[in-house]
């Protein structure tokens, strides 16, 4: 009796740990689409790569499973699909840039499930299944769908006289001024799109820049909650920013019998130099 009472209870604690550990955008993985470099000059082939975890710039590798696409998008807005390795790996590409102005990099997930659930037995289990799927569960005790994008601007020689346009990700940064001309002492604007359309709802963002913290999840700006997907992140420095937004909602419809919530997370990456201007072989 006491056996079967320790595991349940350690069940019900490794359950409320992971409900903490998901609930917040801050406790999940992250996912950031890198460049070696952000300035390039015109003829360079560079490598592009993937930062995925809790520590900037660097962290875990992520399987290619996880991964719905991959894109490389030149000036003139022509995309090129990246073949998405299978194996577990940075996802590393090498990219040749042959025209001046700015190139994005651009990645999103597939919609990937985690389910906490009991089975009769009162055990406890974990799956990476909706909960449809999973007819043995018996009682629910945390069931999300979580779907990320991320994109990076590169710019070969000169920064494109307009914003590079949105992607198309479900849920995106789409910044109001060029974010590869700010220099320190600017300010950038961002609007939030979801499923194509300005997100009006409450959301957390989140920025830092390159070598501020050796800790995971230390964000020179921590995640402060906004209302109406419009937020500023005032630039106190050169090199490279890591802005992130994301957003928690229950589910309904079709979504409800699959999971109770719904996450989505954005990032986006880019240079800021010194002079605001540079390019750097």
């Amino acid at each position: 009796m006491n056996q079967i009472l320790s595991r349940r209870l350690f069940g019900f604690v490794v359950a409320a740990i992971m409900i903490v550990y998901l609930s917040g955008s801050v406790y999940a993985h992250t996912l950031w689409i890198q460049s070696s470099r952000y300035s390039v000059k015109k003829g360079l082939t560079k490598p592009m790569l993937f930062g995925w975890g809790h520590y900037i710039p660097l962290d875990d590798c992520i399987s290619g499973n996880k991964l719905r696409y991959i894109k490389v998008v030149d000036p003139a807005g022509r995309s090129m699909d990246v073949e998405i390795r299978k194996e577990k790996s940075m996802q590393s590409y090498l990219v040749r840039y042959d025209q001046v102005g700015t190139y994005y990099l651009a990645a999103e997930t597939n919609p990937g499930y985690y389910t906490v659930y009991k089975d009769k037995d009162g055990k406890t289990h974990h799956a990476t299944k909706p909960k449809s799927d999973l007819p043995e569960a018996k009682d629910i005790d945390l069931s999300v769908l979580t779907v990320q994008s991320t994109k990076a601007y590169v710019v070969c020689e000169e920064p494109s006289d307009t914003i590079p346009g949105p992607v198309g990700f479900q849920l995106e940064l789409f910044p109001l001024q060029d974010p590869t001309k700010l220099k320190p002492g600017d300010e950038l604007s961002l609007e939030v799109f979801f499923k194509g359309k300005r997100f009006e709802g409450k959301g957390k963002w989140a920025a830092t820049y390159n070598g501020y913290s050796t800790a995971g999840e230390d964000y020179y700006y921590k995640e402060t909650e906004v209302d109406g997907g419009k937020f500023a992140v005032p630039i106190t420095r050169p090199g490279i920013w890591f802005v992130r937004f994301a957003f928690k909602t229950k589910s309904s419809g079709e979504d409800a019998l699959k999971c109770n919530y719904l996450n989505y997370k954005t990032t986006l990456i880019f240079q800021v130099s010194e002079h605001a201007k540079g390019v750097h072989q």
